[in-house]
């Protein structure tokens, strides 16, 4: 994770450049220093809020400006969120003015005359004021996350992110619930940082979610925000003991956590992304389904910890116990309405696995039935052009040759010539017929079996008397479709060219088998084997190519004087034709499997 944030990413990628983070650094490093070391001279608590709220706002004002000003970098998508940044922000820096205002006394005798009661209007604007900063960051944490959601329901990251505060902010609020309510002094203050101590570990959770849906060496900004919610929670609970304890705690230590706070504040928008951040629209429907649970570990601890603390408590505080069943009862509705919804969702990602499944499945045979009419329409071109001709211009040197008077007892040299020519455009043409034979497209293997179809081209390829024995075992009963038949062809017979070019073997054994939701294509012979440098050959490029379209791969093992195994390997399922509609019963999808029996 720290990686991710001390990265150097290229700048073309980043709203800002490393020269203006680079800055920002430089600026908060100074505003520490000397924030802190003023802290060191200040005493009391008046002494201390006039300084926090001074190093609070040495940070916040320019993070008012960069939360404004990125949205104006980033696409329009991801200008929603920072404009809900910018609103806590405003909140953020309302609740430290008026904070100053009462704290401070002579700013409260200042902007508040004895006459005017001000200080209770100043406190009333800066408890709704902090208090208001809770809803605003929830509503920035749920676009944000929507953001990089794909398709899955955003809702159940919600509950997740609820849920999780709920177990971990129960047990603590049943500890310190007696402090805080004869605390009375301070209380106006205490209740917005509250809030914040409760919202930030959300915040954090929801940036944990953020920080691994998106792709790695793009984390920067959801390492930044880890780090940011990990800070001001523990910055919140410190604000919340030095006020319980009177302010008796060392203040540079405090100043320094709340300038570090404000700080990466600052620093947050200035790693957001030009393009804005990846999230799972990038991966497929099937790898967006949630595999793993950490919320539900994390409830079990979380309910014992209530229960203890419950138990502990509960000859102090008579409340305790009806505290923690009701904190026990949320979380059960809570984790009722999550399972609700991740079935609606997984039926969805599912549906959507479908179609798209049956998406692919179209387009892959549209895609093979465009290459074999390219292939049909070279063929006939060439026979056209060159078949043809090359015909016509052999029967016009036979004539010619036939013509030609050959001198009594010698050799005309016309005739010879003629000879030479004929031989030629005779071994032309079976040049011809075979470059034919090669682009020709695959039979029509709706009509014929796929067995008699390579047959029927291992024959046309070499005569019986020179060619090795072929052997095609296939199971009767393994149901191909057009497109896996066709691609199957292909590699098969653009094996069997290699082989009688240059394995020089006397047998051929083809095997079709199927074993998961895998359909292996073996071609092995006896001959000379291939050298590791001729693998990548265009031939072996041809059934590669073939092999992708099914998302698959050819796999070659060979060795001189042992003969060759080329292996293809292909994907054997296919999505049933029926559309899945919203009204049926949730299932997985059917797969079409081809069975292989030995």
């Amino acid at each position: 994770m720290s990686t991710d944030f001390f990265s150097h990413p290229p700048d073309e990628t980043m709203a800002y450049s490393w020269t203006v983070r680079k800055r920002a650094l430089i600026y908060v490093s100074v505003m520490m220093v000397c924030s802190i070391g003023i802290s060191f001279f200040v005493h009391g608590r008046p002494g201390y809020w006039s300084i926090a709220v001074l190093t609070a706002g040495l940070f916040t004002i320019p993070a008012i400006w960069a939360s404004l000003d990125v949205a104006k970098r980033v696409p329009v998508k991801q200008r929603h969120f920072w404009r809900i940044w910018f609103a806590g922000f405003i909140s953020l820096f309302t609740f430290g003015l008026f904070l100053s205002f009462v704290t401070v006394p002579e700013w409260n005798s200042f902007f508040a005359p004895s006459w005017f009661h001000g200080w209770v209007v100043f406190k009333t604007i800066s408890t709704v004021a902090g208090s208001a900063i809770v809803p605003l960051l929830g509503w920035a944490v749920i676009t944000r996350l929507r953001s990089a959601s794909g398709k899955r329901a955003p809702a159940v990251d919600f509950l997740d992110v609820f849920m999780g505060v709920t177990v971990v902010i129960s047990p603590i609020f049943l500890l310190i619930a007696h402090s805080l309510a004869t605390h009375g002094r301070d209380m106006w203050i205490t209740v917005p940082i509250l809030c914040m101590s409760f919202s930030m570990p959300a915040f954090g959770g929801a940036q944990a979610m953020f920080y691994y849906r998106l792709p790695k060496g793009e984390r920067e900004i959801a390492s930044l925000g880890l780090l940011l919610a990990g800070v001001s929670t523990l910055d919140a609970w410190l604000q919340i003991a030095q006020i319980l304890n009177n302010y008796r705690f060392p203040f540079p230590v405090l100043i320094a956590l709340v300038g570090a706070n404000h700080a990466l504040f600052l620093l947050y928008p200035l790693y957001e992304r030009k393009s804005g951040p990846r999230g799972l629209d990038r991966l497929s429907p099937e790898a967006q389904v949630r595999s793993w649970e950490p919320v539900s570990v994390g409830v079990i601890f979380g309910v014992g910890a209530i229960i203890g603390v419950a138990m502990a408590m509960r000859s102090k505080e008579s409340w305790a116990e009806p505290f923690a069943l009701a904190s026990l009862a949320l979380i059960v509705i809570l984790a009722t309405v999550r399972h609700t919804l991740m079935v609606a969702e997984t039926k969805y990602l599912y549906r959507e696995l479908a179609l798209d499944a049956k998406e692919r499945r179209k387009l892959l045979s549209n895609l093979v039935r465009a290459v074999e009419d390219d292939r049909h329409r070279m063929a006939a071109k060439l026979h056209e052009l060159s078949m043809e001709s090359l015909a016509t211009i052999g029967t016009v040197m036979q004539a010619s040759y036939r013509a030609t008077p050959v001198a009594s007892g010698g050799t005309n040299v016309v005739s010879d010539a003629l000879s030479v020519v004929r031989s030629d455009l005779a071994d032309r043409a079976e040049q011809f017929r075979k470059l034919m034979q090669a682009v020709r497209p695959s039979p029509n293997v709706e009509d014929e079996s796929l067995a008699s179809s390579i047959a029927a081209s291992f024959a046309e390829m070499v005569p019986e008397s020179r060619g090795p024995d072929l052997s095609i075992r296939i199971d009767p009963e393994l149901e191909l479709d057009w497109t896996t038949k066709t691609i199957v062809y292909q590699i098969a017979q653009e094996a069997l060219r290699n082989v009688i070019r240059h394995a020089n073997a006397t047998s051929v054994h083809i095997r079709l088998l199927f074993k998961g939701e895998t359909l292996f294509v073996e071609i092995a012979d006896d001959g000379v084997g291939i050298k590791p440098a001729d693998i990548n050959g265009n031939s072996f490029s041809t059934m590669k190519l073939f092999a992708s379209l099914a998302r698959g791969s050819i796999e070659v093992e060979s060795s001189p004087g042992k003969g060759t195994l080329l292996r293809a390997s292909l994907g054997g399922r296919s999505i049933e034709d029926e559309e899945p509609t919203g009204d049926e019963e949730f299932k997985a999808p059917k797969l079409h499997i081809l069975k292989f029996e030995d």
